[in-house]
């Protein structure tokens, strides 16, 4: 999926803009893109977390994804962090709710019901399919645009296509290394994450049972659509070849829409 171009599309379906003119490509040629994982796409407005900077090592073990912002009319760019509820999670999809306050996912890959997963959240025997809200308002622009951020903090550096640097490390690596006390540094370097609100639990509501949480549609204030990615009914059979993906159920999983209440009104 490398070089495919990122549409910006409106209410109606019609395309506004494509992030592929000269100095918006979003591939490996773009230094934002330059350590991106094969394969993860960006669908619509959003950003997958497939970002591997500097190593796949690196961004598979760590809770930190990187929301970046285009003004298609310049180019410019800002990134904000996201703090995931534990690391390995997916954000596999995010709609917009206004200027600044999405609808994010966040998920793992288990499904409910099978392993003995029958609970909500982190860690063994729990399964976490999550909508979150975010604001994007007070959060601090980490792009190596922000000079006045790096001139701030002699502990900043502009890396170039590894972007920002704490003490010579990638965001991504510094929170690898150092966890908790990471995030706390962040903090005190006055880096402030998105504001994070829990939406909906699809496992506390609905006792969702697939393992990919993906569509997100924004009816209106108060009703969302939710919908799987079914991956062709099949999964890795653990061997390097492929089974077929059945729920707990003991149903073969598929493309199922769900039509639920989020927890509070979302504009």
């Amino acid at each position: 999926m490398v070089g495919k171009p990122a549409e910006a599309k409106g209410p109606d379906g019609s395309s506004h803009q494509r992030a592929s003119q000269p100095g918006l490509r979003l591939d490996r040629r773009n230094t934002l893109c330059a350590g991106r994982r094969g394969r993860c796409g960006r669908s619509g407005r959003q950003w997958h977390p497939g970002l591997c900077n500097p190593s796949q090592a690196a961004a598979r073990s760590t809770d930190l994804t990187r929301i970046v912002t285009i003004e298609l009319s310049s180019g410019v760019t800002h990134q904000y962090l996201y703090r995931q509820e534990t690391s390995g999670h997916s954000n596999s999809e995010i709609s917009t709710l206004s200027a600044t306050r999405y609808l994010v996912v966040e998920r793992d890959q288990k499904f409910f019901g099978r392993a003995g997963n029958t609970g909500t959240g982190t860690g063994a025997g729990n399964v976490f399919k999550r909508l979150y809200t975010i604001d994007l308002a007070n959060a601090t622009n980490v792009d190596t645009s922000n000079a006045e951020l790096i001139a701030q903090h002699p502990e900043l550096s502009d890396g170039g296509e590894l972007g920002l640097l704490v003490g010579g490390k990638t965001l991504e690596q510094f929170i690898k290394d150092n966890g908790d006390a990471g995030w706390n540094e962040l903090a005190a370097l006055g880096i402030v994450l998105v504001a994070k609100t829990l939406a909906y639990d699809a496992i506390v509501d609905l006792q969702y049972p697939h393992d990919k949480f993906e569509g997100v549609w924004v009816i209106d204030a108060e009703t969302v659509g939710i919908i799987n990615d079914d991956d062709f009914a099949i999964e890795p059979d653990g061997s390097g070849g492929v089974k077929q993906k059945v729920l707990s159920n003991g149903n073969v999983d598929g493309n199922v829409l769900y039509v639920v209440k989020p927890n509070a009104p979302l504009f």
